[in-house]
C-alpha cells in the first residue's frame, strides 16, 4: 500500500518471514492431510507473532476455519471455552444440523446459560449441569473433533505466557488427544521460563518451534516500495533499522511518529516523498514505550481520556458503553492512528503492549478510581466476578470484601472455574490470615472453602493443613465454636488424608469427629457424619481389615433408605462394591457397583460414571468375566484420558494392567504398569504407586525377569509398609518371596518370612498366599512343603479368587522343584485358563511365547474409528494418520459389519479408481503391510481371494445384534428383558459409524445404522410409555432430535410425552421450537400433521 499525501496507513505492511510462512504452510498441508499438528511462535512483545498469524490465516484464506482466542493473565478455562463457542457461532452461518452435531448435547446443557445464543439453534431446553475444570478438557478435545468433521480446524491461541497451569495442561491434553484430525495448533508466546519448561515436558509430542528474530535491514528497506515509492533512500532505512533494532512494532510507531511530526513527508511541490535533512540528530527516544507515550500526547483530551478509560476496562470493549464517551470523529482519528482496531463489532488495542504503556501512564489516584467506579458498574450488572478483580486492581481491601470474594469463589465453582475459584477464596483466606479479630464463624466459613476447593483440585497436603490448624482453633475444652461448620471441616480434611494414603491418621480422626458429635449434640450434620464414615471404612480396608469395613459399611447401609439424596446412596454403594470386592466376593461386589452405575448416571456427572464403570470393570475381571470388565475399563480410560483427570488415569493403567496379567498378556501389562508409575511419580501419589509396583512385579515375575521384579517388589513392601497398607503389603511379601525362592536366595527368603509371621501370622491365617509362601521356604530349607502348598491352593480355591489361584498353580508347575504334584497343578492350571478363557495363559502353557499368539483386537467403529490393539508400536501407530491406510481399514470394518468378503481389485478400485492395474495391486500391498506392521499379522486374513478382519470384536456388530435380540424379545412381549438390551446397544452408540472416515463407500452402512439407532430409541420410548417412565422417555425423545434437529416424528414425540405427563405448557413450546426451527432453516412451517397435533395440545 503506497502512503498517500496527507494520509496514514493503519497497518505496517507484512514484510519478511518467508522461512517461517513456509513452514507454517507445511504444517498446514501435513493437518489437512489428517496429521494432527502443533507449531509454536516464540518471540519478544512486539516482533510480530500476531502479524505472522494474521499474514498466514489471510493467504490461505482460513478465516472461517480459525478459531484465534488470545490468552491473559485471567483466562481460565471456563472462559476459555466459552470464547471459542462464540469464535465458532460467529464466524459464518452454520446450518442447524451442523451446530448440533459440533456442540453436543453435553456442552449445550452447561453452557446455555453463558450463551444464551444456542438455544436458537437447539430444539429442546437445556437440563442445567454442573460443570468441573476436568469436564472442561473433555469437552473442548470433543468440541475440536466435531468440527473436524466439517472443515479443517485452525486453532490458534495467542500469548500463552499469560496461562496458567490449568490453561497449560488443558492444552497438552488437546495435542494429546487429537491425532490424525485435521486440525492445526498454532500457539504464540514470549520466551518466558513457563513456557520453556512447558515445551520440555512435550517432548514426547511432535511440536514444531518457530523463534522469530528481528526484521533484517533488507527487509526493513522493503518498505521504501511498500509504502514511499521509491522515493527514500537506503540510508534512512538502515538507519531506521538500527535505531528500531528490526522490532516490527518497534518499526511501525516510530514510523507513525515520523510521519505525525513531519519528519517524513510527502512534498505537493516535487510530487514525492522525503525527510527532512536532519533526520539522523532527532533525539533518540528510549525504546517503545517513549514512542507511544510521545503519540498518546498528540491526541486531544477527549481521545487520551477515552484510550485511558479504554485501557482500564480490559483487552477488548464493545461500543455504546455506558462509560466510555466519544463522538464518531474522534474514534476515527484514534482508528486511524493505530491505536485501535475493531473486530466483529469488538474494539480492541492494536498490540497488548500499547494498552500496558497507556495503562501504565496513567496517574495512580485516578487509575484507582476508575477501577472503583468499573467494580460498581459490574456489580450493578451481576457479574460478581468483574467486579471484583476491578476491586483487586483498585487495591480495595476492605473487610466488606470478604462476602464477595465468598460469593464470587462460589460462582466460579459452580461454573466448573476451579482456577478463579482458588483465586479469589485465596484471596479471602489470606486476609483471615492478617486480621485475627475476624469472628469466628466467618473465619471458619472461608477456610472449609478453601479445603474444599484444594481437596477438588487434589492438591491434599495443604487441605490436611489447614483443616488441622482450623480444627484445634475451634474446638475448646468444653465448646465448639461454630457446630454448623466443624462436621464439614472434617469431613473434607478425612477425605483428603485417606486419598493422601495417611489411613491410620484418617481413622483417628472419624473416631473424633464422632466423639465431639455426640459430646457436643450436634444436629445436622447426618451428611457429613455418614460421608466421614464412609472414609473410615475406605481406610481400615486399604489397611487389610477388611471385616472391620463391612461391619462399619453395613451399619451404613441400616441408616439410609431410598429417600435419602443420591450422593449418599452412591457413597454406600460404591463402598460396600470396593469392601466386596476386595474380600473376593465378586457377586456381591458387582451387585453393588452396579446399583452405584445407575445412581452416578442418574446423577449425571460424568466423572462418577467413569469411575463407577471403572470399578465394575474390575469386579467384573476378578470374578473372570474379562470381556466385560475390559470393555468397562476401556471407557474407563477413553474418559480419563480426554479429561485429563491424573489419578483416573492412573486407576486406568492399574486396571487394564491387571486385567491383561489376568490374561496372561504380560508384555501389555507390563506397558501398562509403568505408564502408571511414570504418571504417579510426576503427581507425587504413593497411595496409588504402591499397587503399581506390586503388580508390575508380579507381571514381571511371570514374564522371568526376576532381577527387575525383585527391584519393583521391594520398592513395593517398602512404600505399604510406609503407607501400613496392609491390603497390598502382604500379597507383595509373597511375590518378592517367591522371587527369592527362584533367585535361591534362600537366607533373604526365610528372613521374609520369619518378618511376615512376626507382623501378621494371626491376621494370614486363613490366606492362601500366606500358606504358599511358607511351603516354598521349607521346600527351600529342605523340609516337605507341599502339604501347606495344597493347604494354600485349597483356600485359595475356596475363596474363588480365581486369578490368584491361576498364579499360584503356575509358579507351582513352573519353578517349584522336586514337585510331585506337577502334574496335577498342571491340569488344574489348564482347566482354570480354559474355563475363563485366559488366552495368554492357554498359550503359555502349551509352550508358546507371547509374540506367537494374538489376543482379539477391540475396534470401536460407532463415533471416530478407535481400536485397543493387544501390543503396537507408538511410532507405527502414526501411520494410521495417512488417510488412504485409514480408509483401507474402515473397508475392511465395513465389510465385517456386511458380512462381505473382498478381493484385492475390489478393494483397489474403491481405493485408487484412477489408477493402472499393476498401481493398485503395488499400492494394496503396501497399505496390507503397512496395517499388518501396526497391528500384527493375525487380524487380515486371506481365503478364497478375498481379505477380511478376524479374531477382532467390533462395537458396531455387537450394537446390530443387541438391537436383533431385542426385536425378538419384543416380538414375544418379553418388554423387561427387551429393554436391556436396548439400552446396551444405545449406549454404545457413541456417533456415526466411522465418523472421521470420508470414503463414499461406508455412507451406506453409516445410514443403516444410524436408522438402526434411531429405531432403537423410538422402541426403548415406546417401553418408557407404556411403564410411565415420562423422564426417561423425554430424555429418550431428546437424542432423537440430537440426530436430526428438523425430525418432526421427533418433536411429535416429545410432543406427546409431556401431553401425557400433563405438561400441556411444555408440549406447546416444543411445538414453538419446531416451528422456529422449521422457520429458521426452510422458510416455512411444520407438516400439516404436526400442526393438527399442535392445534389438538391448544384445545385441551
Amino acid at each position: 500500500m503506497i502512503l498517500q499525501s496527507g494520509k496514514y496507513t493503519p497497518e505496517l505492511p507484512f514484510i519478511g518471514r518467508e522461512f517461517e510462512l513456509k513452514i507454517l504452510g507445511e504444517n498446514l498441508k501435513s493437518a489437512l492431510n489428517y496429521q494432527n499438528k502443533c507449531i509454536v511462535i516464540v518471540g519478544e512483545s512486539g516482533i510480530g507473532k500476531t502479524r505472522l498469524i494474521n499474514k498466514f490465516v489471510d493467504d490461505n484464506k482460513l478465516h472461517q476455519e480459525a478459531i484465534n482466542i488470545q490468552i491473559t493473565q485471567r483466562t481460565s478455562p471456563n472462559s476459555l471455552f466459552i470464547e471459542v463457542i462464540n469464535n465458532y457461532l460467529h464466524k459464518s452461518k452454520r446450518s442447524v444440523r451442523e451446530i448440533i452435531q459440533v456442540i453436543g448435547r453435553d456442552i449445550y446443557d452447561e453452557y446455555a446459560e453463558h450463551i444464551p445464543e444456542l438455544k436458537l439453534y437447539f430444539p429442546f431446553e437445556p437440563r442445567p449441569r454442573k460443570t468441573d475444570l476436568f469436564k472442561i478438557n473433555y469437552q473442548l478435545i470433543e468440541f475440536i473433533k466435531n468440527l473436524s468433521n466439517f472443515t479443517p480446524v485452525i486453532f490458534i491461541l495467542e500469548d500463552l505466557h499469560n496461562g496458567d497451569n490449568d490453561i497449560l495442561n488443558i492444552l497438552q491434553n488437546i495435542i494429546h488427544n487429537i491425532n490424525s484430525y485435521p486440525v492445526l495448533i498454532i500457539l504464540t508466546a514470549q520466551p518466558y521460563n513457563n513456557i520453556h519448561e512447558w515445551l520440555k515436558n512435550l517432548k514426547s509430542i511432535d511440536i514444531a518451534k518457530l523463534s522469530l528474530t528481528p526484521l533484517t535491514q533488507e527487509e526493513v528497506y522493503s518498505l521504501n516500495s511498500l509504502l514511499f515509492d521509491k522515493n527514500l533512500d537506503r540510508k534512512f532505512f538502515y538507519w531506521l533499522w538500527e535505531y528500531t533494532r528490526g522490532n516490527p512494532l518497534f518499526l511501525r510507531e516510530y514510523l507513525y511518529t515520523l510521519i505525525e511530526k513531519g519528519v517524513i513527508y510527502f512534498d505537493d511541490k516535487k510530487n514525492r516523498w522525503t525527510t527532512l535533512p536532519n533526520y539522523e540528530k532527532i533525539p533518540i527516544f528510549d525504546g517503545i514505550p517513549e514512542i507511544l507515550r510521545i503519540r498518546f500526547a498528540g491526541l486531544n483530551k477527549r481521545e487520551k481520556n477515552f484510550l485511558e478509560l479504554a485501557a482500564i476496562i480490559g483487552e477488548r470493549f464493545s461500543l455504546p458503553h455506558p462509560l466510555l464517551k466519544i463522538n464518531e470523529e474522534s474514534l476515527n482519528n484514534i482508528l486511524k492512528r493505530g491505536f485501535l482496531k475493531i473486530e466483529e463489532k469488538n474494539y480492541s488495542f492494536v498490540h497488548p503492549f500499547i494498552r500496558e504503556v497507556i495503562y501504565n501512564n496513567i496517574p495512580a489516584k485516578i487509575k484507582k478510581n476508575i477501577h472503583k467506579k468499573l467494580s460498581q458498574y459490574f456489580k450493578k450488572k451481576g457479574d460478581r466476578i468483574s467486579s471484583i478483580n476491578h476491586l483487586l486492581k483498585a487495591e480495595t481491601k476492605k473487610r466488606l470484601m470478604i462476602g464477595d470474594f465468598i460469593k464470587a469463589s462460589t460462582e466460579s465453582e459452580k461454573i466448573g472455574d476451579f482456577t478463579q475459584a482458588r483465586f479469589l477464596i485465596e484471596q479471602a483466606y489470606q486476609f483471615v490470615q492478617r486480621k485475627n479479630n475476624l469472628p469466628i464463624d466467618k473465619r471458619l466459613e472461608i477456610t472449609e472453602k478453601y479445603a474444599n476447593i484444594l481437596l477438588k483440585i487434589g492438591i491434599y497436603q495443604e487441605a490436611i493443613k489447614i483443616c488441622s490448624e482450623y480444627l484445634k482453633l475451634s474446638i475448646k475444652k468444653n465448646r465448639i465454636l461454630k457446630k454448623d461448620r466443624i462436621m464439614h471441616l472434617y469431613e473434607i480434611c478425612i477425605n483428603s488424608l485417606v486419598r493422601a494414603g495417611n489411613y491410620q491418621i484418617a481413622i483417628e480422626k472419624a473416631d473424633e469427629a464422632v466423639r465431639l458429635q455426640k459430646k457436643f449434640k450436634i444436629l445436622g450434620a447426618e451428611e457429613e457424619l455418614f460421608a466421614i464414615m464412609t472414609y473410615k471404612a475406605f481406610a481400615l480396608k486399604y489397611l487389610g481389615e477388611t471385616e472391620k469395613a463391612l461391619k462399619l459399611a453395613l451399619e451404613l447401609k441400616n441408616n439410609i433408605n431410598m429417600q435419602s439424596s443420591l450422593n449418599l446412596q452412591y457413597r454406600l454403594f460404591n463402598l460396600l462394591g470396593s469392601i466386596f470386592n476386595s474380600l473376593g466376593d465378586y457377586t456381591n461386589a458387582i451387585e453393588h457397583r452396579k446399583q452405584a452405575l445407575i445412581i452416578a448416571e442418574r446423577l449425571k456427572n460424568p466423572s462418577l460414571i467413569s469411575s463407577a464403570k471403572g470399578n465394575l470393570g474390575i469386579s467384573y475381571i476378578n470374578n473372570g468375566e474379562f470381556k466385560k470388565g475390559e470393555g468397562l475399563l476401556l471407557e474407563h480410560r477413553e474418559y480419563s484420558e480426554k479429561s485429563g483427570i491424573v489419578r483416573e488415569q492412573i486407576m486406568s493403567f492399574l486396571s487394564l494392567g491387571i486385567c491383561y496379567l489376568y490374561q496372561g498378556f504380560l508384555d501389555r501389562a507390563i506397558q501398562d504398569f509403568e505408564n502408571g508409575i511414570n504418571l504417579c511419580k510426576d503427581s507425587d501419589n504413593q497411595a496409588d504407586l504402591v499397587w503399581l509396583f506390586a503388580y508390575l512385579g508380579i507381571a514381571l515375575l511371570f514374564n522371568e525377569e526376576y532381577k527387575k521384579a525383585e527391584e519393583c517388589l521391594n520398592q513395593g513392601v517398602e512404600l505399604a509398609r510406609k503407607l501400613k497398607n496392609k491390603g497390598i503389603y502382604l500379597k507383595t511379601m509373597v511375590y518378592k518371596g517367591l522371587t527369592l525362592y527362584i533367585l535361591n536366595k534362600f537366607s533373604d527368603l526365610k528372613i521374609l518370612v520369619e518378618e511376615i509371621n512376626r507382623e501378621f501370622s494371626e491376621q494370614y491365617s486363613q490366606d492362601g498366599l500366606y500358606y504358599l509362601l511358607s511351603g516354598v521356604n521349607s521346600i527351600a530349607n529342605y523340609k516337605n512343603g507341599f502339604n501347606q502348598i495344597d493347604t494354600s491352593l485349597e483356600l485359595l480355591e475356596k475363596k474363588k479368587d480365581y486369578p490368584e489361584f491361576l498364579f499360584a498353580l503356575y509358579f507351582c508347575t513352573k519353578f517349584l522343584k522336586n514337585n510331585p504334584n506337577s502334574k496335577k497343578y498342571l491340569e488344574k492350571t489348564k482347566s482354570i485358563a480354559q474355563r475363563f478363557e485366559m488366552t495368554g495363559w492357554i498359550k503359555r502353557l502349551e509352550g508358546k511365547d507371547e509374540k506367537d499368539f494374538a489376543q482379539e483386537l477391540r475396534i470401536f467403529a460407532l463415533g471416530r474409528l478407535r481400536f485397543d490393539a493387544p501390543m503396537s508400536n507408538n511410532a507405527d501407530m502414526k501411520l494410521l494418520n495417512w488417510q488412504k491406510l485409514r480408509d483401507f481399514f474402515s473397508i475392511l470394518i465395513t465389510n465385517k459389519f456386511k458380512d462381505k468378503p473382498m478381493t484385492r481389485d475390489e478393494i483397489g478400485v474403491l481405493l485408487w479408481p484412477e489408477l493402472s492395474k499393476k498401481q493398485v495391486t503395488n499400492n494394496f500391498h503396501v497399505c496390507l503391510a503397512q496395517l499388518k506392521k501396526i497391528f500384527g499379522k493375525d487380524y487380515i486374513k486371506y481365503n478364497n481371494q478375498t481379505y477380511f478382519l478376524d479374531n477382532v470384536w467390533i462395537d458396531a456388530i455387537e450394537f446390530q445384534n443387541l438391537i436383533s435380540y431385542s426385536r425378538d424379545l419384543l416380538s414375544k412381549g418379553k418388554i423387561h428383558p427387551a429393554e436391556d438390551s436396548l439400552k446396551m446397544a444405545i449406549s454404545l452408540y457413541k456417533g456415526r459409524f466411522l465418523d472421521d472416515c470420508y470414503h463414499t463407500y461406508i455412507e451406506e452402512t453409516r445410514n443403516t445404522i444410524q436408522n438402526l439407532y434411531r429405531n432403537a430409541l423410538i422402541s426403548l420410548s415406546e417401553i418408557y410409555l407404556r411403564k410411565l417412565k415420562f423422564e426417561e422417555a423425554i430424555e429418550i425423545g431428546e437424542k432423537i432430535l440430537s440426530l436430526d434437529p428438523i425430525d418432526e416424528e421427533g418433536h411429535r414425540l416429545l410432543m406427546r410425552i409431556y401431553l401425557l405427563n400433563n405438561e400441556k405448557a411444555k408440549a406447546i413450546n416444543q411445538y414453538e421450537k419446531c416451528y422456529n426451527l422449521f422457520k429458521k432453516e426452510f422458510g416455512c412451517e411444520p407438516s400439516e400433521e404436526t400442526r393438527k397435533f399442535y392445534e389438538e395440545i391448544k384445545g385441551r
